[in-house]
C-alpha cells in the first residue's frame, strides 16, 4: 500500500484530515475528505471502482482505483471502513497514449483522404476508422453493419467487380484495385483499395484488414486529360494536321495517324526516327537539320517547310513546327 501511495500510512484524527492527501477525480475536481472512498464507506456506502488521480508522497501523480466498504458490528452499526486500492497508473497512461495516437492517426487519414478498416469474417463485423467513413461520405460512426452494408456503398456497376476481388482475396490473401462509391448525397467518388487476409492454421480466412484512399481528383484529371487529348486529335484530323514526339534519350519517335499520312504511311505502319530522316528530300535534309539544332541550342520553337518523298516516289511539301523540352541538366528530352 505504501508503495502505491508513495508515503507511509499514518493514522488521521478525523476523515477531513484526509483532505491533505491530495487526490482528484477523473474530471479534475479535488476529492474532499468526506467524499473519499473511505469517508463514504464510513457513512455506510459501498463504493466500487472509483478512479482517482493521486498525488503521491514522492511528488509523482499516479492513477489508482479504489473500492471501499463499511465495517459493521453485530448490531449493524458502522464501526469502521476498509479500502482496496489498485495501482492502475500504467494502464491509464497506456490508454491515454493510445487515445492520442488514435486521434493523430484519424487526423492524418483525413488529411490524406485515406481510411483503414478491419473485417472480422467469422462474425461479419466491419470496423472502420473515421477516415474510412469519410471517403465513403459518412460521418464519424456513420457506418454500421457488415459485408452487405459495405457492398451497398459501392457503385452498382462496380459491385460485381468488387465482389469478385473480395472472393479472390479470400483465397489468394491480398487485393489491390479501384472502384467507385456512391455517397449519401448521390455524388460518385473513386477509391483505390488495398487489403490483406489472415488465415487460421487450417487455411480458413479469419479477418481482412485494408486501406482505401480517395482518388477522385486523380480520376477526374485523367478523364479530363483523355478528353483533352481526344479533342486535340479531332482538331488535328479536321485540319489534316499530324503530331509527333521524339525522345532524344532513347532516339525513339511516336507519330499520330494523321502525321504518318502526311509522310505517305498507313496508321499501322512502323515508322522510326531513321525513317523520318530518309523521308526528307535529300536536298532539304541539311537545312532541316540545321533549323532543328538551332532551335534546340536557343531553346526556341521552329517552323520550316520542306519536301518529303512518299514510298511511291512522289514528292510532297509539308510545314513542320516543333519545340523542345529540357531536363534539369539543360539537355533536350
Amino acid at each position: 500500500m505504501e508503495q502505491i501511495l508513495g508515503h507511509p500510512l499514518v493514522l488521521s484524527p478525523n476523515i477531513e484530515s484526509y483532505r491533505d492527501w491530495l487526490a482528484y477525480y477523473v474530471n479534475g475536481r479535488r476529492v474532499e475528505g468526506h467524499e473519499s472512498v473511505l469517508g463514504r464507506a464510513l457513512q455506510g456506502e459501498i463504493v466500487t471502482g472509483q478512479e482517482i488521480l493521486y498525488h503521491r508522497g514522492d511528488g509523482v501523480n499516479a492513477w489508482i482505483c479504489v473500492s471501499g466498504a463499511p465495517i459493521r458490528d453485530a448490531s449493524g452499526k458502522v464501526v469502521g471502513g476498509v479500502d482496496l486500492i489498485t495501482d492502475i497508473d500504467e494502464e491509464k497512461r497506456a490508454c491515454e497514449a493510445l487515445r492520442i495516437n488514435q486521434e493523430r492517426l484519424n487526423l492524418a487519414q483525413k488529411a490524406a483522404r485515406l481510411g483503414s478498416f478491419e473485417w472480422i469474417i467469422q462474425t461479419d463485423e466491419v470496423i472502420c476508422s473515421e477516415g474510412s467513413e469519410a471517403i465513403y461520405g459518412l460521418p464519424p460512426g456513420g457506418f454500421s453493419g457488415g459485408y452487405e452494408a459495405w457492398l451497398k456503398c459501392v457503385h452498382p456497376e462496380d459491385r460485381p467487380h468488387a465482389e469478385q476481388v473480395v472472393r479472390r482475396a479470400l483465397v489468394d490473401g491480398e487485393y489491390d484495385t479501384e472502384w467507385r462509391v456512391v455517397w449519401p448525397d448521390g455524388s460518385i467518388h473513386w477509391i483505390q483499395a488495398r487489403g490483406k487476409v489472415f488465415f487460421d492454421h487450417a487455411g480458413q480466412p479469419l479477418r481482412m484488414i485494408g486501406v482505401g484512399i480517395d482518388i477522385t481528383e486523380r480520376k477526374r484529371a485523367e478523364e479530363e486529360l483523355c478528353a483533352s487529348k481526344r479533342r486535340f486529335e479531332l482538331a488535328l484530323e479536321a485540319a489534316e494536321l499530324g503530331s509527333w514526339h521524339v525522345d532524344y534519350r532513347s532516339n525513339e519517335m511516336t507519330f499520330s495517324a494523321a502525321c504518318k499520312a502526311n509522310f505517305g504511311r498507313a496508321p499501322d505502319d512502323h515508322f522510326t526516327f531513321e525513317d523520318l530522316i530518309e523521308t526528307i528530300h535529300p536536298d532539304d535534309r541539311e537545312r532541316v537539320h540545321e533549323a532543328v539544332q538551332q532551335a534546340l541550342r536557343n531553346r526556341e520553337g521552329y517552323q520550316i517547310e520542306h519536301r518529303v518523298i512518299w514510298p511511291d516516289g512522289s514528292p510532297h511539301w509539308v510545314v513542320v513546327r516543333g519545340r523542345g523540352t529540357y531536363g534539369a541538366d539543360g539537355q533536350p528530352l
